[in-house]
């Protein structure tokens, strides 16, 4: 069984979005555990397929920057639409930037 994400008490693989959220973030941020760029957008895929805005923003910052993902602006823009349909703001930033 895997260990929670700390802070939530629930763990991340059975699908708890938000453990798999803030996984990823502690992996992209190298918070608790080594950094890995590719392995918090796996994370951030768990956790966008439950319908998680930042899940579905976050995996659009690293195809735009190319971290843990071959750089894909054409695949940013499709992640920062699925959380802008939300009303994710920071969504909404990033889709006027790569206008």
């Amino acid at each position: 069984m895997p260990k929670p994400c700390a802070g939530t008490g629930r763990p991340a693989e059975p699908g708890h979005a938000d453990a798999q959220f803030k996984l990823g973030v502690a992996f992209a941020n190298g918070r608790v555990v080594k950094r890995d760029h590719t392995e918090a957008v796996r994370w951030y895929r768990k956790a966008a397929k439950q319908g998680d805005v930042g899940g579905q923003c976050n995996p659009g910052v690293a195809f735009a920057n190319g971290r843990g993902v071959k750089q894909d602006h054409a695949e940013a823009v499709h992640w920062f639409r699925k959380a802008a349909e939300q009303g994710q703001a920071g969504a909404h930033y990033y889709l006027g930037n790569m206008y």
